[in-house]
């Protein structure tokens, strides 16, 4: 913007309008000095905030970090402990194992044997109440009836004893086999 020179001077109307647009550019610069310290003590305020929830944070971290710790150092000693107990039972424990294991070794041999018994006892009685029944020569219903009645008992005895040949087996495998070599 220039003025333009009259005779006495500037041309009024140019100096007062460049003066008006001056004065609006200033009242304008200074409303946003205004505004740009207000913003700035906004963001000043917001950035104390930040800095002390950051402290805060900062505080709770490295209190949660020395407990932290502590649990840490805490679990291995209990760990430490629990290994040290768990090495001593489980030595006890496996005698113990083994004592009560070989105790039923030999409780299951008697039973074993004692089964035996009882089936060979058994198969007697059952034989001598069929020979009873071959002696008898009596043909009444009663009898007939009695006949069939002692016959399923017996079939139902011996579904329920387990087969010989598998006792026999077990018997055969804990016995020790002889061997005898001949030589020419």
């Amino acid at each position: 913007m220039f003025f333009k020179k009259q005779l006495f001077g500037y041309n009024k109307a140019d100096v007062d309008q460049i003066i008006n647009k001056l004065t609006e550019d200033n009242q304008r610069l200074k409303n946003m000095i205004v505004d740009q310290e207000k913003n700035i003590n906004e963001l000043s305020d917001a950035l104390s905030q930040m800095k002390e929830k950051e402290n805060d944070i900062q505080k709770s971290l490295m209190d949660a970090k020395n407990i932290a710790e502590e649990i840490i150092n805490e679990a291995e000693v209990y760990a430490s402990n629990k290994k040290e107990e768990a090495k001593k039972n489980s030595s006890r424990i496996f005698n113990n194992f083994e004592k009560n294991f070989n105790e039923i070794v030999a409780i299951k041999r008697e039973i074993v044997d004692l089964e035996l018994k009882m089936k060979e006892e058994i198969r007697e009685k059952v034989n001598f109440y069929l020979n009873q029944l071959d002696d008898i020569d009596v043909f009444g219903e009663q009898l007939d009836a009695k006949f069939i009645q002692i016959e399923d008992r017996f079939e139902q005895i011996k579904l329920e004893l387990p087969d010989d040949k598998e006792y026999q087996k077990e018997a055969e495998v804990e016995e020790i086999p002889v061997y005898t070599f001949h030589t020419d």
